[in-house]
């Protein structure tokens, strides 16, 4: 569940968290475990780096596009807000929730950790050097992640075939749901569960194409995604333990 395993390079991992991989020999033999992205690769090794909270709602949402070559490499910008679970255990003035209920505030602006994996992650299926604009924000709320993501298209647009295009991609994930044009994924309609919920819009004037994913932080970002892989590697149901209905009170 820790941060080592979901990299691979060491001077990465360095930069970001102020110290060198505690068992470098290892790297070769992990695996990032985003699911939707590595399942074979997770069902042949036991050392499975579990994703970030962050980085799995904004990973899920442009994976599609950046496979297919849709977007422009450069100047992809995330605005994620998440509930004060996200911003971890340690106590903090800023994440007391006396501090955090009645307001909305940015934090560790172009500092995030979650920032390097991401792009590390998307690097690995796309031929260019993918750069992220990433600004996490704290929600008056216990659980949940909403990533609005704006992309430029490198072609003129057609949402039908885009939208067709994500539910190709995402047709045999028991985990991901590609909402239909015109739907606004919300964060109650996952809370308490292991899914992601994924809804695209088009900005005509700006022609920009943006994504908005929503999880729960706390399952499909973190506790939920960690049993979806061990569920895998150990050759179990995927759904094993984790195919409930979200709760939206």
């Amino acid at each position: 569940m820790g941060a080592d395993f979901r990299f691979k390079n060491g001077l990465t991992y360095k930069k970001w968290y102020g110290k060198d991989f505690s068992m470098a020999d290892l790297h070769d033999k992990s695996v990032y475990g985003l699911p939707e992205l590595n399942r074979e690769k997770i069902k042949n090794t036991k050392i499975i780096g579990n994703p970030g909270c962050y980085a799995t709602s904004i990973e899920l949402a442009l994976l599609p596009l950046i496979s297919k070559g849709i977007i422009e490499e450069k100047g992809i910008i995330s605005d994620s807000k998440s509930g004060v679970t996200g911003s971890g255990r340690g106590l903090s003035e800023s994440s007391h929730f006396t501090n955090c209920n009645e307001s909305l505030s940015a934090y560790k602006i172009a500092k995030h950790r979650h920032t390097p994996e991401i792009e590390e992650t998307l690097n690995s299926i796309s031929n260019s050097d993918i750069k992220l604009t990433f600004t996490p924000h704290l929600l008056p709320i216990n659980r949940g992640i909403l990533s609005t993501i704006y992309t430029t298209p490198k072609q003129k647009v057609d949402m039908e075939k885009i939208h067709d295009e994500y539910c190709r991609f995402y047709a045999s994930e028991p985990f991901v749901n590609v909402l239909p044009l015109g739907e606004v994924s919300k964060i109650n309609n996952v809370r308490l569960s292991n899914y992601c919920d994924i809804s695209l819009h088009y900005d005509e004037e700006n022609g920009k194409l943006i994504l908005i994913s929503c999880i729960d932080n706390m399952i499909k970002g973190s506790a939920g995604q960690g049993i979806q892989n061990m569920n895998i590697a150990l050759g179990f149901d995927e759904k094993e333990g984790l195919n409930f209905v979200p709760s939206i009170f």
